[in-house]
């Protein structure tokens, strides 16, 4: 799932796409991704689904709030695109100021079924 997302985004921004977080250096527009959770699958036979429902944040980072509104839209779109990844959209793109750096960031949730 990890290589799918990010190789969905990186042309978004370059390339500039990382699990979890991003090296303080690193230019912007950026985005990072995140393991939410999840939503486990049983079968009453016991045996292991050969796939998993996956919640994954997508967080754009950017100098404006326009900027990274306009990165998390097409963030979505090429998600939505990703067949391989199945993707339910949870929520709507969630604009903020990173209280640490300063930086314009948007955040989204998404479902994958891989």
């Amino acid at each position: 799932m990890e290589t799918m997302v990010t190789a969905a985004l990186a042309p978004l921004v370059g390339g500039r796409v990382f699990q979890d977080v991003h090296p303080s250096v690193t230019p912007r527009p950026c985005i990072t991704f995140r393991v939410t959770g999840g939503t486990p699958l049983s079968f009453l036979d016991g045996s292991a689904p050969a796939r998993e429902i996956v919640r994954v944040a997508v967080t754009t980072w950017g100098s404006t709030n326009l900027e990274t509104a306009a990165i998390g839209k097409a963030a979505e779109a090429v998600l939505r695109a990703a067949t391989a990844l199945q993707t339910t959209v949870l929520s709507y793109r969630n604009p903020m100021i990173d209280s640490t750096t300063g930086a314009a960031i948007t955040t989204q949730e998404f479902e994958f079924f891989v």
